[in-house]
Formats: C-alpha cells, sequence, structure tokens
C-alpha cells in the first residue's frame, strides 16, 4: 500500500510522533523487505511527490523504532472505544501494550437499531465497522436510533 508508506515516511520526515496499532495477523518487515521497497513498482508514485527509495527504507525503519499498541485477535465495540481512548489520552508508553478491556457494553434500550456485519475473520473489515458504527450514532440520534457491530456468537 503506497499511500501508507508515504504516510510513515511523511511523518518520519517531519518528526510527527506516532504510535503503531498492531493486530495479530502483523509480520514487521525484516531486512531484506526493507531493501526491496526499491523495486516494488507501487512505490514509484510517491516519487512525484518528493519521497525517494531511500526515504521509504529509512522511515519503515524508524517506524519500527515507535511505541506501539498491540490489539489482540478478536475485535470488538468495546476494544476500539478502549483503543481510542487509549490513543486520545496519549496512554501507550514506550513499551509494547496489548489493549484489553473487562468492560461490558449494554446495548441502550432503543427500538431503532442499526446493525452493521462484518466478517470477523477479517480485522480491517471488522475495525472498519466499528468506525463506521461510532460515526453514525450523531446521525441516529436524532431518532433515538443506535449502531453496534453485530459480535462473532451473537
Amino acid at each position: 500500500r503506497p499511500w501508507c508508506v508515504g504516510e510513515i515516511a511523511t511523518c518520519f520526515l517531519n518528526n510527527v510522533p506516532v504510535v503503531k496499532v498492531i493486530l495479530s495477523d502483523f509480520v514487521p518487515p525484516d531486512a531484506a523487505a526493507i531493501e526491496a521497497y526499491g523495486e516494488m513498482n507501487s512505490m514509484f508514485m510517491l516519487a512525484e511527490y518528493g519521497i525517494s527509495t531511500k526515504m521509504i527504507q529509512d522511515a519503515i525503519r524508524w517506524f519500527g523504532t515507535n511505541p506501539l499498541l498491540r490489539v489482540p485477535g478478536v475485535i470488538t465495540n468495546v476494544l476500539m472505544e478502549e483503543l481510542a481512548d487509549r490513543l486520545a489520552g496519549r496512554n501507550f508508553g514506550s513499551n509494547p501494550t496489548t489493549v484489553e478491556t473487562g468492560k461490558v457494553v449494554a446495548i441502550p434500550a432503543s427500538n431503532n437499531y442499526t446493525v452493521i456485519l462484518a466478517d470477523q475473520s477479517n480485522m480491517e473489515a471488522t475495525c472498519t465497522a466499528c468506525v463506521v458504527a461510532k460515526m453514525l450514532m450523531p446521525l441516529l440520534a436524532l431518532d433515538k436510533g443506535v449502531a453496534f457491530v453485530l459480535e462473532q456468537g451473537s
């Protein structure tokens, strides 16, 4: 994903503080993979924005040194809330931290539910569904509606 790499390079070049949110299936690039970025055709589009292969490689190495929050294998609405709270409060420290929660969410009483279904085996789809649910809340509040992601086993 060249645009993601471009954002990492931009943060690196501008000294922007970064926290990695690591999903359970993430595998960090090794030295050989970082060197191979120069051979990937999709990265050439970043050159038009002044981002060179060396900048990308340096940025990826730098990115690995930043603090991280590790997300467990199952994404839930509650977990996303906890993750947002940790990021907003800059509560991540310098050591790897796993975001966990023991909170139980009660779905508010309503006759107007919007249920969002996501493939729970696809972490990106589930995270996106949680973000969409959060974004819908202000719109649904006018009709006393509630949006939530249907969790596995529900």
